[in-house]
This record gives structure tokens, C-alpha cells and sequence, in this order.
């Protein structure tokens, strides 16, 4: 874990153990530390073949809006690494657990009781991708990462309780697309565009971290509704 963090995703190793973060290195690891339980079918750690699904991977629990586990997030470093060398954007280096056992579209993926905590403080940043959610956690911020490009209807109704959504996605059309969808379901869904890099994760490691952050805050804090981008805000 120390060397994901360290030398691919350049963050605090702790926050991953914050998140519940385990690594699996081999075919065993699950065996040796959970036993015959885990091969169970509804926990959908074993495919069909009996084979673990996550070796090489970087899990993480996914919560319901009531702090209970509904399925896993993977990372794959491996895969994120030769996406990179190649230039091939395409290799997907996220899994999810097996949808048997896991509608990923029907949640968010975020710290435990940020769900409760972003009801009671009236605010949450929505993001696209599991490593924004974790760096704006770290950061301070309540956050959550959608798990699927579409908004399903419980996670439409799950958001609806909070009172404003800041929409901090990928610097791109599909971000801008997103930002659009949740605007249709939540009235007071605001957009934060920060221009400069892919997403929020890489923009908190460059020098325009402490002005991304600042922008974040004052449209959680505004009286009313804005969207930002970086260096202006524009009223609804």
C-alpha cells in the first residue's frame, strides 16, 4: 500500500487505511485471513471458477446510507501502470464486486458515515472517481464518487436529502454532461470547474490546491447557489 501511495497515486498511505483500504497481493491472501466464509456466493469474492477476483488489487468497502457494507471497489495499479506507459486509456483498472451481489449504481463510494455527516452539515462534493473522494476526504470535505456514469433512482433520492450538491467532475465533456443530469434532479446542484487538470485528485497535487480548495468551500459556504470555475463564479 505504501508504494501505491507513495510512487503512483503521490498521496498520504494513511488515508487508505482510513478508507479500509487492503491490498491483495495473490490467490491466497483472502484464504489465509478470511477463511472458507469468504468463497461464499454472496459476498462475491471467488468467481465461479473458484478463483479470487481481486488479486492485484486495491479494495475498498462500499457503505449504504446506514454504514453497512454492500459490496467492494477495486483498484488495479498494475493495470493503472501500463494504461499510463502505453498511452492505452481504455485498460480499465477499476472492478467492482460481481453484480450478483452488487448493484454499483444504486450507491456511493465514500468514507463511512459521510452520508449522515453530509445530511446534518447540508453539503456534499459529488466526483466521478474513487481516488477524488478519497483526496478531498483527506483534504476535509465531505465527498463521494458516483460508481456508474448514470444516476440511478436511489442515489437521485439519496441526494435529494442533502441540501446542496457541489459537482466536482472530471474536466471534460462527460463531467460537464454529469453535472447537467444531477442538476435535473437536485436544485441545488452547483458546479465547481477547476480547468487546469483531469480531475480533483490531480489538481490537489499541483500548485493550485489551496485555490481549488478555497473555490470548493465558498460554494459550499455561498447563501446561494453558484457555479465556480477557477478565478470566476457565475450566477444561476
Amino acid at each position: 500500500v505504501g508504494v501505491i501511495c507513495s510512487e503512483i497515486r503521490k498521496i498520504d498511505p494513511s488515508i487508505i487505511f482510513k478508507f479500509s483500504g487492503v491490498f491483495i497481493p495473490n490467490e491466497n491472501y483472502v484464504d489465509l485471513f478470511f477463511g472458507e466464509e469468504s468463497h461464499r456466493e454472496e459476498f462475491g469474492m471467488y468467481n465461479s471458477f473458484g478463483q479470487c477476483m481481486w488479486q492485484n488489487y486495491l479494495i475498498f468497502p462500499v457503505y449504504d446510507v446506514n454504514d453497512r457494507i454492500a459490496g467492494l471497489v477495486g483498484y488495479n495499479p498494475i493495470k493503472h501502470l501500463e494504461a499510463e506507459e502505453t498511452s492505452n486509456y481504455l485498460i480499465n483498472h477499476y472492478s467492482y464486486s460481481l453484480k450478483r451481489v452488487f448493484r454499483k449504481g444504486d450507491y456511493l463510494f465514500c468514507l463511512k458515515g459521510t452520508f449522515m455527516q453530509a445530511y446534518r452539515s447540508g453539503y456534499l462534493v459529488i466526483v466521478d472517481g474513487v481516488f477524488d473522494a478519497i483526496s478531498l476526504a483527506e483534504a476535509g470535505f465531505l465527498a463521494a464518487a458516483l460508481l456508474g456514469s448514470t444516476i440511478s433512482d436511489v442515489v437521485a433520492a439519496q441526494l435529494r436529502l442533502i441540501d446542496r450538491i457541489i459537482v466536482a467532475t472530471d474536466n471534460d465533456d462527460a463531467g460537464l454532461e454529469l453535472y447537467r443530469k444531477l442538476k435535473r434532479i437536485h436544485k441545488n446542484a452547483v458546479f465547481v470547474k477547476q480547468g487546469i487538470k483531469k480531475d480533483a485528485d490531480d489538481v490537489l497535487k499541483t500548485e493550485y490546491r489551496d485555490q481549488y480548495l478555497a473555490m470548493l468551500r465558498e460554494a459550499i459556504d455561498s447563501s446561494i447557489p453558484l457555479n465556480y470555475s477557477m478565478g470566476r463564479l457565475h450566477l444561476f
